[in-house]
C-alpha cells in the first residue's frame, strides 16, 4: 500500500487518474506555455519554422485589483500585460484597476497583450 493512505485498499484507479493529470499538466507547461506565447513551432527535424495558432486562453478579471496583482494574474494566464493608462477617479483609491481590455471572461489566443487602466 503506498504511503499515505490509510484504507486498507489501494486503488489503481485513483493512481492512474493522478498519474494521467500530472503527465497532462506536465505536457502543458512544457510545450503549451513556450509554443503558445511564440505563436509558432520547430518543424521536428528542419529546423525550419511553421506558424501555428495559439491556444485560446480566458482573460482574467481584474477590474478592482492592484496593479501588482493584475500584473500576476495576467501572466499567470499565459497573456501578455500591455498598455497601463492613468486615469483619475474618486471612487477608486490610487493603484487600483479600473478598465481593461479585453474585457474580463473574453478568449483570446495565448500572448494577446491586456491593456489596463489604472488610478493614479
Amino acid at each position: 500500500m503506498p504511503a499515505g493512505h490509510d484504507s486498507g485498499k489501494w486503488n489503481p484507479g485513483s493512481w492512474f487518474l493522478r498519474l494521467a493529470i500530472g503527465a497532462l499538466f506536465t505536457l502543458l507547461v512544457f510545450f503549451g506555455a513556450s509554443a503558445c506565447t511564440k505563436g509558432e513551432h520547430s518543424t521536428a527535424g528542419t529546423g525550419s519554422t511553421a506558424s501555428q495558432t495559439a491556444i485560446p486562453v480566458v482573460v482574467p478579471d481584474v477590474t478592482g485589483q492592484r496593479l501588482a496583482d493584475a500584473r500576476g494574474m495576467i501572466t499567470i494566464a499565459g497573456l501578455l500585460v500591455g498598455r497601463e493608462d492613468t486615469v483619475s477617479s474618486e471612487d477608486y483609491p490610487s493603484g487600483i484597476i479600473v478598465s481593461q481590455s479585453p474585457p474580463a471572461h473574453a478568449r483570446v489566443p495565448a500572448g494577446t497583450a491586456v491593456d489596463l487602466r489604472v488610478v493614479r
